[in-house]
């Protein structure tokens, strides 16, 4: 008697997990669309990682571009033969000979 007793109770909550089981098939869907937003949020957060990086690298080549065009009085003071004023450069001139053997 208490087998059965036994049996019948683990029978009755065997059908209550099936019917709980049931009742959370169309929730199925939405876990499956869940899912995938979290994958989504995590490329698209590697995606932005990835686009700041590039984005500072490209800032640092920025600066060391416009650093090398703004006149100083350091660049002023250095032979440069790319600065030029009044038709003179600031590189003293420099011969070069041939010599034949």
């Amino acid at each position: 008697m208490q087998t059965f007793a036994l049996l019948s109770h683990c029978v009755g909550d065997v059908l209550l997990l099936t019917q709980v089981m049931r009742s959370y098939v169309p929730l199925e869907n939405f876990w499956k669309r869940y899912n995938k937003v979290l994958l989504d949020k995590v490329a698209v957060e590697k995606e932005r990682s990835i686009v700041a990086s590039q984005n500072h690298q490209l800032r640092s080549l920025l600066k060391q571009y416009l650093d090398s065009m703004s006149v100083s009085d350091e660049v002023l003071s250095k032979a440069n033969s790319l600065l030029i004023v009044n038709s003179r450069s600031n590189v003293p001139c420099v011969h070069y000979y041939h010599v034949s053997l």
